[in-house]
């Protein structure tokens, strides 16, 4: 029973870690705050096929609000990148100097809620500046936040937390079922 808990543990961290990859275009490797792992995000579905929307919802499991651009007028914004399990991350959005957005602030999600947005699996490529679908394969999403606990804005930081594993297919969902 030991060796089974201790494998899971380690598959379990190495998924997480997986997440936490070298940039698509640049190679870096940013540094993140160890994620709060009770904060829980979640994709409707395991599998999509390639032009599926996901629906993401972000659940706020602990003790304290969190600010997120989750439940905002844009809340792409919230992914801070789209990991693979090929080490690479990817991009949801175009940023500056390629792009300017108005941005909405980050909302409120209290203790024991959860919001859900829709997100079309789609990443900017930094070469062709241009947004594309995401290749079929294993991905996961990297969700930014904050916790305001203190009223000096300068040191609010963010944080960050992965979603579960999702996989994008070849072939559309209802040819893989029907084969």
């Amino acid at each position: 029973m030991k060796k089974i808990f201790l494998f899971m543990f380690c598959f379990g961290f190495f998924s997480i870690g997986v997440c936490f990859s070298q940039d698509a275009t640049t190679g870096a490797t940013p540094p993140y705050k160890k994620p709060l792992l009770d904060i829980k995000i979640t994709t409707d579905k395991e599998f999509y096929s390639v032009n599926d929307s996901i629906k993401v919802t972000v659940f706020n499991n602990i003790d304290e609000s969190i600010y997120s651009h989750a439940c905002s007028l844009t809340p792409t914004f919230c992914i801070n990148h789209i990991g693979s399990f090929d080490g690479l991350k990817y991009y949801a959005y175009c940023d500056y100097p390629d792009c300017v957005y108005d941005i909405d602030v980050p909302c409120e999600i209290k203790p024991g809620e959860s919001v859900q947005f829709p997100w079309q699996p789609r990443y900017y490529d930094t070469v062709k500046k241009q947004m594309l679908d995401l290749n079929p394969g294993d991905y996961c999403l990297v969700i930014s936040y904050q916790i305001k606990d203190t009223r000096d804005s300068s040191k609010w930081q963010w944080l960050f937390q992965n979603s579960n594993k999702f996989t994008i297919l070849e072939e559309s969902l209802e040819d893989v079922l029907i084969n």
